[in-house]
Order: structure tokens, then C-alpha cells, then sequence
């Protein structure tokens, strides 16, 4: 089965990677995109060590287990507002995690250390939060070009190849654009963790 070889560019590097694009995901491109939330039942949620209750919607991102993930209600709706606005410019938005119970952020954290929030303090507890795929790719260090080297390119060693995770063009897309849509990138180290905080967030929990 032939799969067309496509380039996708990353800035701020003059820098070009091959990626297979699958039938999948072809079809992904080609269908009419659903962007419509379903309302769930309530959900139980953590918020600053307390346990709370709130409305969820699934959006129609499929996750490990096979159902959809979920979010807050109103961070839904804005969200898919926001993958709509991506699509028109031509970027596709995977989703790798959304909310998440008690017992996933334990598993987590146990797994991540101190990349993770502490169960109980995590935004993804409260379907706040949601990790992006292809916000970020590995550029081999010679292939780096140092007028355009992004400050936030963090050293990264895969394969025994010396090189970096660099931002790419969907994270800065995501950067000019999400606050639009109340989402912002709140870990400067994670480019794939968008929070949505409304339209008027307080200013020390937007990261620059």
C-alpha cells in the first residue's frame, strides 16, 4: 500500500524531518471533523487537594481505553473551538491526555516523578488541562542551525544520537493563537500542556 512521504517544517529551525503519513491518519485529514461536545454525567474531580464535582464532556478524541477523552464543559467547548481555528490553517491537534482520575495521576506521578503534579493537584483532575501531540520534535544536534536556535530546545539524547526536543510550527501556532480560545502553555518545559484558564486569567499563572 503506497503511503505518500510528507515534510513538516519546524521553526524557529531551519530544519525538514520525514514522517509516513498513514491511511489513518490521511482519513483523518480528508473527513468532516465532529466538533461538537457530548454532555456526560457529572464527574468527581480534584481542585487543590480537595475533591470536587463537576460537568463533563467527552470530546471526540479517542484515548488508550478505547472510550473518549473528557474534559470540563466549558473547557470542551473552547477547546474544540480551538482545534477548529488550527484545522483551518492547515494543523492537525492529537490529543494524548485530557482528565484524568485520582488513580491515573498516582500511577503518573509514580511514573514521572517530578515531571507529574501530586494526585489531588493536577489541573488535568479538574478537566482543565490537556497534553498536545506534535508540539515538539528531535532535531539531531547537527542538523541544528545556531542563528534560529530556540531557547526553549531542551538537550535530549535518543538512539545515541545527541541532539534536541525543539518546539515546532504547531506549538508556536498554539502560542500566537490559544489564548484566544482561554488555553495557555503553563510548564515552559512542556510544550504540550495547554490549560484552559478562561479570558482573563491572573497573570502569574500565564507562563511567557
Amino acid at each position: 500500500m503506497f503511503a505518500p512521504t510528507i515534510f513538516v517544517s519546524i521553526l524557529p529551525l531551519v530544519f525538514y524531518t520525514h514522517s509516513i503519513e498513514t491511511e489513518n491518519e490521511k482519513c483523518y485529514e480528508e473527513m468532516s471533523i465532529d466538533y461538537s461536545i457530548h454532555y456526560d454525567e457529572p464527574m468527581i474531580g480534584w481542585e487543590m487537594g480537595e475533591e470536587i464535582v463537576f460537568q463533563s464532556s467527552s470530546i471526540p478524541f479517542v484515548n488508550p481505553e478505547g472510550g473518549y477523552y473528557s474534559l470540563d464543559s466549558e473547557a470542551a467547548k473552547n477547546f474544540l473551538d480551538l482545534v477548529s481555528a488550527a484545522h483551518r490553517d492547515g494543523f492537525k491537534i492529537g490529543v494524548n491526555s485530557a482528565y484524568r482520575t485520582n488513580r491515573e495521576q498516582i500511577e503518573i506521578k509514580r511514573k514521572k516523578k517530578h515531571w507529574a503534579a501530586d494526585a489531588g493537584w493536577s489541573n488535568h483532575q479538574r478537566g482543565l488541562a490537556v497534553d498536545l501531540a506534535g508540539t515538539n520534535a528531535f532535531v539531531p544536534e547537527n542538523k541544528i542551525n545556531p542563528k534560529h536556535f530556540s531557547k526553549r530546545c531542551q538537550a535530549k539524547k535518543i538512539g545515541g544520537v545527541q541532539g534536541y526536543k525543539c518546539p515546532t510550527r504547531l506549538f508556536w501556532w498554539l502560542k500566537r493563537n490559544a489564548a484566544q480560545y482561554g488555553f495557555y502553555n503553563t510548564v515552559r518545559k512542556e510544550t504540550w500542556h495547554w490549560v484552559y484558564l478562561g479570558f482573563k486569567p491572573t497573570k502569574r499563572l500565564v507562563k511567557k
